[in-house]
């Protein structure tokens, strides 16, 4: 099965994986924007518009993509905003996910962990660290890609 996993984020940009587990091979990248200085919601288009080049574009049937949900507390006002950002990204993605025919499923953080090291209390560190080991072709694998990676491996499995 081919899956795509997504961790979406602004300011970095949003990582993304395409495992493919009977070829046993991995594709990472990220999304950022093509419009320098773009408003938020031209920023949302724009990675709708590369998740759909992806989709359809590229040489990979893609079965099902996986879309980090968000977690954590809300400490102050300004947290509260990024989260309304980064979900509003979510809705994006999923729309344009489910427009290019693929099945979208939710993947919280514990669960990508518990899809890669089978246990929901890794660090970034060890899931970087275990992606390196399950694809050494990946050469610049930041935090985000493995994230990514782990996310396609978790809605493999769903």
């Amino acid at each position: 099965m081919i899956a795509v996993g997504i961790d979406p984020g602004l300011l970095k940009g949003t990582a993304w994986a395409i495992v493919d587990n009977e070829a046993d091979t991995c594709e990472v990248g990220v999304f950022k924007p093509r419009k320098p200085g773009c408003s938020d919601t031209e920023l949302l288009i724009d990675y709708a518009a590369q998740l759909t080049d992806l989709l359809e574009l590229g040489e990979h049937v893609i079965e099902v993509v996986g879309i980090e949900t968000q977690f954590g507390l809300v400490r102050d006002v300004r947290m509260v905003q990024g989260i309304v950002k980064v979900a509003a990204m979510r809705g994006a993605l999923t729309g344009a996910a489910i427009a290019c025919g693929a099945r979208v499923v939710a993947v919280n953080p514990k669960t990508a962990k518990l899809a890669i090291l089978g246990h929901g209390s890794a660090d970034k560190q060890q899931i970087v660290a275990m992606v390196r080991t399950m694809y050494p072709q990946l050469k610049r694998l930041s935090q985000d890609k493995a994230d990514a990676v782990a996310i396609a491996l978790a809605a493999q499995k769903r």
